[in-house]
C-alpha cells in the first residue's frame, strides 16, 4: 500500500512490498523520489525455481535443467539528464 506519497522533490516515499506463493517469495522494501526520479532499498528473491525461467535463457551457451536460486541485493539508482537520455 502507498501510503503519504508525495511528488515534492525531497520527500522520501517508503515503499515496502512482498509476495509469496508456497516457498517462493519476492520482496523489495526501499524508498523513492520522483524528481529527479531515484531509488535505493533491498530486493530479495527466495527459492525461485531456475528450470521455470530456462524459457529466457534461450541465448545464453548452457542449459538449465533444474535447481532453485535466492538472491538478496541492496541497490541505489537516480536517473537524471546527465546520465540517462530518452527517446
Amino acid at each position: 500500500m502507498l501510503e503519504n506519497f508525495r511528488t515534492d522533490p525531497e520527500n522520501k516515499n517508503p515503499m515496502p512490498s512482498a509476495a509469496r506463493r508456497t516457498r517462493r517469495e519476492i520482496s523489495w522494501s526501499g524508498f523513492f523520489y520522483i524528481d529527479p526520479l531515484r531509488s535505493w532499498g533491498e530486493l530479495t528473491l527466495d527459492n525461485l525455481s531456475l528450470n521455470k525461467y530456462a524459457p529466457c535463457t534461450r541465448t545464453v551457451p548452457f542449459e538449465i535443467r533444474d535447481g532453485v536460486v535466492g538472491v538478496h541485493v541492496e541497490y541505489r539508482l537516480e536517473l537524471n539528464p546527465t546520465n540517462v537520455s530518452w527517446s
